[in-house]
């Protein structure tokens, strides 16, 4: 995905995220239908033209952080009832909305419905000021206040569109820091500590603690600051009461090295195990304990 092409941003319900992301655990092709009261014309020419395109959602009082990620693949405006086009949509509404219709009760009629797969939560939010719009080529305003426009499309969380994670210890961007409890969604989703990830940041930089790349060096401005945060500890054996010290519970690394510690699932590998695998296979240079 190049950072020019076209994607939408939106707002939603995060309930209804939710559900969306637990269909497309099961079975990423289906089709959720959502509605909105704005008419979606340039997104529906520009699916018609690519087929699909990346949609991001924020999640509705989120703070205007980017949540949700899924592909927009179907965008029906002006909805009519009876509209052959209309009802193929609206049979893929979510349960908690199918009673919505087209919101003929008095309320703001849909002037458009849209239909995506592959609904996901973002590893880490980013806030939505980091999406740059088409028009104008600007960052979305943080004051914003519509539900819909397009911006360039980027992959801001390398989760995003390629592969699900079960991963649960990327740590979402000196002193101490608790962690959060954990809840129910597709896989545990932990509420993590902002400030913890930054001042692990602060502490050991933004390149990979294993291999030692730097995204910032490879992608340049795109690049810059992008990096996964790993708890030494797993989260799956520590509680509320635990405190994260970032200086030495937590380590900056690359999704691959990220992907590599938790290759075996049951025992994770240490960052120094897994540096001393990519020494021995020849793929990083041997340092002395001096060096």
């Amino acid at each position: 995905m190049q950072a020019h092409d076209p994607a939408v941003f939106s707002r939603n319900h995060l309930q209804y995220l939710e559900e969306a992301a637990g269909i497309a655990a099961a079975s990423p092709d289906t089709l959720v239908t959502f509605r909105s009261s704005q008419p979606w014309s340039t997104a529906k020419r520009i699916v018609s033209e690519q087929g699909q395109i990346p949609i991001y959602f924020a999640v509705i009082d989120g703070s205007g952080l980017v949540s949700y990620q899924a592909w927009l693949v179907k965008v029906v405006t002006e909805p009519e009832p009876g509209d052959e086009q209309t009802e193929e949509a609206l049979q893929h509404a979510l349960p908690l909305t199918s009673g919505e219709g087209l919101w003929s009760d008095g309320a703001s009629p849909a002037k458009t419905l849209y239909s995506i797969r592959d609904c996901r939560a973002l590893e880490t939010s980013f806030p939505m000021t980091a999406l740059v719009r088409l028009d104008g080529d600007k960052p979305i305003n943080s004051k914003y206040g519509y539900s819909y426009c397009l911006v360039h499309a980027v992959d801001p969380r390398p989760m995003a569109l390629e592969g699900r994670s079960n991963n649960t210890d990327e740590v979402r961007d000196a002193e101490r820091y608790p962690e959060g409890a954990t809840r129910e969604i597709c896989v545990n989703a932990y509420e993590r500590s902002t400030a913890a990830r930054q001042a692990c940041l602060a502490h050991h930089g933004t390149r990979c603690a294993i291999c030692g790349f730097d995204f910032g060096k490879a992608y340049g401005r795109l690049g810059e600051g992008f990096i996964h945060v790993h708890h030494v500890v797993p989260l799956s054996k520590i509680d509320e009461a635990y405190d994260v010290d970032p200086s030495t519970d937590l380590v900056p690394v690359c999704p691959n090295s990220h992907a590599m510690l938790h290759r075996n699932t049951d025992t994770p590998l240490t960052p120094k195990q897994l540096r001393d695998i990519i020494v021995n296979e020849g793929w990083l240079p041997r340092v002395s304990e001096e060096g």
